[in-house]
């Protein structure tokens, strides 16, 4: 979470028009796709090749990956500007002062950029689906379709994440604009959870998981670029960090309600196929509340601060650096509203 909150954070600075972001955070995606997809199969080769218990793997995974990143992380931050400190408030506890901080955020958001605010409740839903799915889906192979080894399926999907990062900026040009595009992908999203449940609900229809797969690839491999590149768009800049931390509270905050209501609907249905199927209700929220959002109109509340991004060095000449140097203040936290 903290990754995506600082990656995102730095976005806007390497870019020269906020049109662009949809191909930069493509390009992103595509750098955290095919790791993802070399990591997941050294993972479960080594899974496979040795008597690992459950915990022992999940500490391998995390060490591996944090020898793998760590380089990287260290040698790009060099190429971004320095952000100004945060100051507690004083008299408070950092265990407390998250919580106003985040009150007093969303409260900024929702009363100068309602339509960012409208989109962090949308995203909200349908992020907690597209996270959701991918995990009860193992479930639903295992004791729906009685399929031994689901791991192929998920490596499946990640694969056909690949085209869908690439496609994305040609995806989103086509259909005329980022609100379009996401909610075409949300579309796919939540018909393909109705497909599954309707249509592949038995072991001997197990070979169309191939089409299954394939669909949730290429909506999942699409939909993170897709909604940071709107978020982005309606969200005051200078405040990337504080507005990003916002992101991913919403992206985590409904997270655990789908496995919820998938674990009630099973033990009130007694059938995990129609439990799955109430899924898809996350997805269709999402693009109801997505498609009440003004998208243009928060582009123009957001325009107003266009003034306070921070630029790269890497896309300023160095007289335009040295003219464009903006001054690190001493931030204090709020604390009222």
């Amino acid at each position: 979470m903290i990754n995506i909150m600082t990656v995102n954070s730095y976005s806007t600075e390497i870019v020269e028009k906020l049109d662009d972001l949809a191909f930069l955070q493509s390009a992103g995606r595509l750098w955290e796709t095919i790791p993802m997809l070399f990591y997941l199969i050294g993972v479960t080769v080594v899974a496979l090749r040795t008597n690992m218990t459950v915990l022992e793997k999940s500490s391998f995974a995390q060490i591996s990956a944090t020898i793998i990143t760590l380089p990287f992380i260290l040698s790009l931050s060099k190429l971004f500007g320095t952000r100004p400190a945060l100051h507690n408030i004083e008299g408070k506890s950092y265990l407390s002062v998250g919580f106003i901080q985040v009150r007093s955020t969303f409260h900024k958001i929702r009363t100068k950029h309602p339509e960012a605010a409208k989109f962090l409740i949308a995203m909200a839903f349908f992020e907690s689906a597209t996270v959701s799915i991918v995990q009860l889906s193992i479930t639903y192979l295992k004791s729906q379709l009685k399929i031994q080894d689901p791991n192929k399926f998920i490596v499946f999907c990640v694969v056909m994440m690949l085209p869908a990062v690439v496609a994305t900026p040609r995806f989103v040009k086509k259909c005329g604009g980022t609100k379009k595009a996401l909610q075409i992908i949300l579309i796919l999203l939540f018909s393909t959870t109705i497909f599954l449940t309707l249509f592949v609900h038995k072991p001997e229809h197990s070979a169309m998981l191939v089409l299954v797969g394939g669909l949730f690839g290429l909506g999942i491999g699409s939909i993170q670029s897709i909604q940071r590149s709107f978020y982005l768009c309606v969200v005051p800049s200078g405040n990337e960090a504080e507005m990003f931390g916002i992101y991913v509270l919403f992206t985590q905050i409904l997270g655990f309600l789908p496995n919820l209501i998938f674990s009630v609907c099973n033990e009130l249905l007694g059938s995990i196929r129609f439990a799955t199927l109430v899924l898809f209700l996350f997805h269709f929220v999402g693009f109801v509340l997505v498609s009440r959002v003004d998208y243009e109109k928060g582009r123009r509340e957001a325009s107003a601060s266009d003034h306070l991004r921070i630029k790269s060095t890497r896309i300023l000449s160095p007289a335009d650096s040295e003219k464009k140097v903006i001054p690190i203040p001493k931030i204090q936290l709020e604390e009222t509203l």
